[in-house]
């Protein structure tokens, strides 16, 4: 009873029950449209099922080990248990605000609590984000250049151009970031404050790129984390697919999963995408001629491993309020 007592308890319940009621009706738009009687019948996978949701709890744990290495590039350290919880957090609060700045903004807060500095932990979450759309416009990158061959040609040119387009937003920032540092160490401060790697982005943002750009092997290790994230995002998509029968190449999963990941971050985006993300899997996989009833249930089993997520993240959060008090 003492936690309900507190100012924000009832918003918590409330969200609580909002999120589960979303998630219901989603589930029930599903199986209504979906054959679920063809599913009995299939050869459904239950190692494959388990491949697949062992990859979106791994994916939490690679995306807080990240900013686990991110911190510590920059001498700083925070328990990656802790990490976790607050990682678990971000996605409960993501599920309400558009790209996912409910997450951030929760996560920014608590690691600023830890680490008595929040311009700290709002540089290290833009650099979290900015290395991780470099990773995947990489990663990308390398798929359509190896196995470009595999995908239908509309695919693969929206593929090239998402992956050019990601991969020069971050590279450009951090150019500009490398040139205002060497300004700065050449004695033009003054000059350097009116570099356009600004972009009205912030002085946050910008000490951010600029400690990046000095030190730019220090943070190698959380690059290399975050090309781990997309590779086993791939294979949670297609650890899900096997057990439904949508028997693709792995470098098609990983391209589906990656438009896919990057139309749930439209800024019109709420409840983590919900919607956005289930349309991309239909439209994408339809080019591989997938029946939709399958595709659906795809986006099915995606949307539950986030639902449930987010309500761990809630449980913890909770949890953490009362022991708070």
């Amino acid at each position: 009873m003492g936690l309900l007592r507190g100012g924000g308890a009832w918003q918590l319940v409330l969200g609580t029950v909002l999120l589960m009621t979303v998630g219901g009706l989603v589930w029930r738009l599903l199986a209504t449209s979906a054959a679920w009687s063809e599913l009995g019948h299939s050869h459904l996978s239950y190692a494959c099922l388990l491949l697949g949701g062992s990859g979106g709890l791994l994916c939490v744990v690679i995306s807080a080990f990240q900013w686990y290495a991110l911190l510590l590039a920059q001498g700083m350290r925070i328990d990656l248990a802790e990490l976790i919880r607050l990682y678990l957090i971000g996605i409960a609060f993501g599920h309400w605000l558009p790209l996912g700045i409910g997450g951030d903004a929760i996560k920014a807060l608590y690691c600023g609590r830890i680490l008595g500095s929040y311009a700290l932990a709002v540089g290290t979450l833009a650099l979290a984000r900015l290395l991780g759309l470099l990773a995947l416009g990489l990663s990308l990158g390398g798929t359509l250049c190896v196995w470009g061959q595999l995908l239908p040609a509309p695919l693969g040119a929206v593929a090239a151009a998402v992956s050019l387009l990601i991969t020069l937003v971050p590279v450009g920032l951090l150019g500009g970031a490398r040139l205002a540092a060497r300004q700065a160490k050449g004695g033009r401060q003054a000059e350097a404050d009116y570099c356009p790697l600004r972009f009205r982005l912030g002085t946050r943002l910008r000490a951010a790129l600029l400690i990046i750009a000095v030190r730019p092997g220090a943070f190698l290790p959380a690059l290399g984390l975050s090309f781990s994230f997309w590779v086993v995002a791939a294979l949670n998509y297609y650890g899900y697919g096997l057990a439904l029968g949508i028997h693709l190449p792995l470098p098609c999963y990983f391209v589906t999963m990656s438009l896919a990941a990057l139309a749930a971050t439209l800024p019109l985006s709420l409840f983590n995408g919900l919607g956005l993300r289930e349309g991309a899997l239909v439209c994408i996989l339809a080019l591989y001629h997938v029946p939709v009833d399958k595709a659906l249930l795809l986006a099915g089993c995606v949307g539950a491993q986030s639902l449930g997520l987010a309500l761990s993240g809630w449980l913890v959060y909770l949890l953490r309020r009362k022991e708070e008090k």
